[in-house]
């Protein structure tokens, strides 16, 4: 299967990857990427827990030494596996990790957690798989967006920011940073995505961050 058809099957790609149809979509995604880079050095070894389909695991595969995307889905790691030949792929519950203790260098968890049933468990985990001074970098979505109010809390578990960081200290975490993250509207003209991107910053000092769709965390062992 070419890589453009692999880009078609995938639903993923298509609606809101690095591949979707809508520019305000790739620009968000593009925007995650830079912003997990600026956290993750190329020295590092990584562990992108679900994965899915790949996309984040792939532009990470060609700048970290070395990554490894798990799943428990394996028709999505079907897909991720034909997308770049740098990511090892690993088929497991991320409440139960296969690795030893301080496999890795960094963790990430990109809109991904909101599916987990145990959360405070794959949180333990990635600590444990941490080296001393690894990082775990999340995004996922905000519970106070309104987007949230539209799709159903029995499948998906969204969470506040407070939630997170009580969260994150049961689990033996420290935040070292933590950022609101504002989408742009899906139908946002291509010229206007930039300074979008500003005004939405400049609002950080305002309580609308709250509402603000996506939150984005970087912890380290505590």
């Amino acid at each position: 299967m070419t890589n453009n058809l692999v880009d078609i099957v995938d639903a993923y790609s298509e609606t809101y990857g690095k591949h979707a149809k809508h520019r305000a979509r790739r620009f968000s995604y593009d925007l995650r990427v830079k912003l997990i880079k600026r956290v993750i050095q190329p020295s590092m070894n990584v562990l992108d827990i679900g994965t899915a389909t790949g996309d984040y695991a792939a532009d990470l595969g060609d700048y970290v030494k070395g990554i490894i995307g798990l799943d428990y889905d394996r028709s999505s790691l079907s897909l991720a596996r034909r997308k770049s030949n740098k990511i090892t792929l690993v088929g497991a519950r991320a409440q139960s990790l296969p690795f030893s203790d301080g496999s890795f260098d960094a963790v990430t968890i990109l809109n991904a957690f909101r599916y987990f049933s145990n959360p405070l468990l794959v949180l333990r985990e990635c600590r444990r798989v941490l080296g001393k001074r690894g990082f775990l970098v999340l995004i996922d979505h905000n519970r106070h967006c309104p987007d949230t109010l539209f799709v159903r809390r029995s499948v998906f578990s969204y969470y506040s920011h407070n939630q997170f960081d009580t969260m994150f200290k049961e689990a033996g975490f420290m935040v070292i940073k933590s950022e609101h993250l504002f989408v742009p509207f899906l139908l946002t003209p291509e010229r206007l995505l930039k300074p979008f991107d500003a005004l939405a910053r400049k609002m950080m000092a305002t309580g609308l961050k709250e509402l603000y769709p996506e939150l984005l965390f970087v912890c380290e062992r505590g």
